[in-house]
């Protein structure tokens, strides 16, 4: 998040163009959070973030069984992100 927030205040900058709205709907999507493996991460790191080119392919949380999800709750959610009550499975907010 740091360094695609870096690139992007580098660029306004260098184009002497502050765009504020552009900054903010980097932040908001660098606010999802992908758990992927660590092939995955390497491979999107690699590809500067962007998750089409390093041939990522993520699935809507929603669209996953219930014990997967628990078992992804569990190991890397619960404790690590902010909002981890909310996907906890069986939450209303998060089924």
């Amino acid at each position: 998040m740091q360094t695609t927030l870096t690139k992007l205040v580098a660029k306004h900058l260098q184009q002497k163009h502050l765009d504020p709205d552009d900054f903010i709907k980097v932040l908001v999507k660098c606010e999802n959070v992908h758990i992927v493996t660590l092939a995955e991460n390497y491979a999107a790191r690699k590809a500067e973030g962007d998750y089409q080119k390093a041939k990522i392919i993520l699935t809507p949380w929603k669209s996953l069984d219930e014990d997967s999800r628990h078992a992804l709750w569990k190991k890397m959610l619960r404790g690590k992100v902010a909002n981890a009550q909310k996907f906890f499975p069986g939450a209303k907010t998060g089924t």
